[in-house]
């Protein structure tokens, strides 16, 4: 299911010949951000099959106004240095989650703050994300840094 929402959502945004400077390229009624995966399983996805993972802390999540979604794009979009080493453990324990009007996930952004990296869906190849603009936002919403 995953895959194939992929598939969709990069053909959209690979048809509608969006840039870094345009994501996500669909639609979005709101954006919620969120704690998970607190035993820090590696590889543990936000969205699960088309659905939020079972390991959310809150399942509601926090609400971005749109000035902190604003925020949220600027930092996985434009041109940044990518970094001289990279940690690649990736266990991404923080999301924000883009829902449509119909409340289902249209795009994603993963976080990963002990390697420091980020992966969103849809993806735009060589992107480097601002990672510490994301974790001052994650803090300014009151998540959990280290899930508890």
């Amino acid at each position: 299911m995953r895959s194939s929402f992929l598939a969709v959502a990069l053909s959209v945004f690979a048809a509608s010949g969006a840039t870094a400077q345009d994501w996500p390229g669909l639609p979005y009624a709101e954006v919620r951000a969120f704690a998970y995966n607190k035993t820090g399983f590696p590889d543990r996805l936000i969205i699960e099959n088309g659905r939020l993972s079972r390991t959310v802390l809150n399942r509601h999540g926090v609400v971005l106004t749109a000035k902190q979604t604003r925020r949220l794009i600027a930092a996985v979009t434009g041109y940044r240095r990518r970094p001289e080493t990279e940690i690649m453990c990736f266990d991404p324990r923080h999301a924000f989650v883009f829902y449509s009007a119909a409340n289902k996930p249209v795009a994603w952004i993963e976080l990963c703050f002990d390697c420091s990296r980020a992966l969103a869906e849809p993806s735009v190849d060589g992107q480097v994300y601002d990672i510490p603009a994301l974790e001052k936002l994650a803090s300014d919403l009151k998540l959990p840094l280290i899930p508890k």
